[in-house]
């Protein structure tokens, strides 16, 4: 696992969603279709149905790998888009870039289902946290460098024939590391919970309230970041006209966000719990939308960069501790058909409020005759008003053992007291710590 998250981790950052956008952009494609290309990563999400009939045939690290290494097929797709010949029109060109980019979502969908089943398997309770955390953290770690080379080769050269060799680089990567995914040994319990009328698991999540309110919350927290994260890149490029090499340098700080948020979680996440958590992630994304909407004309590079590296704090943090509420709620031989309902639900929802709300926004503002900031601005007020329902849901989720919000929230703005319990977890990992010596 810790290989595929290393690898993963080059391949994303050379195919993830900001890449995709600035190559759409690239290509003429329109805020609107951008908005919806941006939200196919969660709209695709009911095709987790798919992943869980092959998790009963192949089992889970297999689906899991296969969908990877489809996903990457897709992608390669859009290297076409440019070679269209001259005097295609633009909406064969955008059909094409959102072809690739929905088949890329989708077989990542079918793909994911299996994330869950074997995470959990190769993980307890005490240490869920810390693993999820350290897997993040390599990840995201590995994701930052790449970024560095892409962002040095797009200055060197901005032409999009560099995008084309980034998306191939990325795409061939995507495909090995499906193969070294499918390799991932596994017992039987993900095939025999994958085999469960899938009914009987919609009645089992919906008849508990606990999983009710994490469906709910699920979907309402990973709409949260995709109403802001997305929108901002657009924001830079097109409202601000920044080069693509400047915006990639902002999803940079996002990374370096969501690093931080890795290293942070696997120190306090098994003591504070992961809803105080996901209560502040989610609360603090709505105050980034508010720094939007209220943007200044004028580019400013200090407040951005903040806005975009506790963006991406908040999204690494929401992705980690959702995943970590789930699997200390769910039992193993739930966890397939749980995590199936969950994604495939909150996936769909997630992705219709980029889509239908975000993309539909911005349609309408242009449509209206709003230029430069000012559709954006307009745009991140409405989302704000999205974020009065969203908040709410995500805080009435059903506590576990765990501290309060206020509490939480004091440990995250005292990083000495992180580094503290850091140093204390290490100090009880050393083997013959505190025995004296002989």
């Amino acid at each position: 696992m810790r290989r595929f998250a290393l690898l993963n981790g080059v391949s994303v950052a050379l195919l993830m969603d900001s890449m995709l956008i600035l190559y759409a952009i690239r290509n003429g494609v329109g805020d609107a279709a951008v908005a919806v290309l941006a939200s196919f990563i969660h709209l695709t999400m009911p095709l987790v149905l798919v992943g869980k009939a092959l998790i009963a045939r192949i089992g889970a690290a297999r689906t899991w790998g296969l969908g990877w290494f489809l996903r990457s097929v897709s992608a390669a797709i859009l290297i076409v888009a440019p070679f269209l010949p001259a005097g295609t029109p633009q909406w064969a060109i955008t059909a094409v870039i959102l072809l690739g980019g929905f088949g890329f979502a989708a077989f990542r969908a079918v793909g994911l289902v299996g994330n869950s089943p074997v995470i959990g398997e190769i993980t307890g309770g005490g240490d869920r946290g810390r693993f999820l955390s350290g897997n993040w953290v390599r990840a995201t770690l590995t994701q930052v460098l790449t970024l560095l080379g892409v962002i040095a080769l797009l200055q060197y050269a901005s032409e999009t024939w560099m995008f084309q060799i980034v998306i191939g680089v990325g795409a061939g990567l995507g495909m090995y590391v499906g193969l070294v995914l499918s390799r991932v040994p596994e017992s039987d319990v993900p095939r025999r919970s994958a085999r469960k009328p899938l009914p009987e698991v919609f009645r089992r999540v919906w008849g508990v309230p606990r999983m009710r309110k994490l469906l709910f919350a699920w979907a309402a927290s990973f709409g949260a970041f995709t109403l802001v994260i997305p929108f901002a890149v657009i924001t830079l490029k097109n409202g601000y006209g920044l080069s693509d090499h400047q915006a990639l340098s902002f999803t940079l700080l996002t990374l370096l966000g969501g690093t931080m948020a890795s290293l942070v979680n696997g120190v306090v996440a098994d003591h504070v719990g992961p809803r105080p958590l996901l209560i502040i992630y989610v609360t603090a994304l709505a105050a980034i939308a508010g720094y939007w909407a209220i943007a200044p004309e004028v580019f400013l590079l200090l407040p951005t960069g903040v806005a975009f590296f506790f963006a991406g704090y908040c999204k690494f943090g929401i992705l980690a501790v959702s995943n970590h509420y789930f699997l200390d709620v769910t039992d193993e031989s739930d966890r397939v058909g749980s995590s199936m309902i969950l994604r495939a639900t909150s996936g769909a929802v997630a992705g219709l409020i980029g889509s239908v709300l975000g993309g539909g926004i911005l349609g309408a503002l242009n449509s209206m005759g709003l230029v430069g900031m000012d559709i954006y601005r307009t745009y991140f007020r409405v989302a704000i008003v999205a974020f009065a329902v969203i908040v709410p849901v995500v805080r009435a989720l059903d506590r576990l053992e765990e501290w309060s919000v206020r509490r939480a929230a004091g440990l995250l703005l005292r990083p000495w007291r992180i580094l503290a319990m850091r140093r204390e977890a290490r100090r009880r990992e050393t083997p013959g710590a505190g025995q004296p010596a002989r």
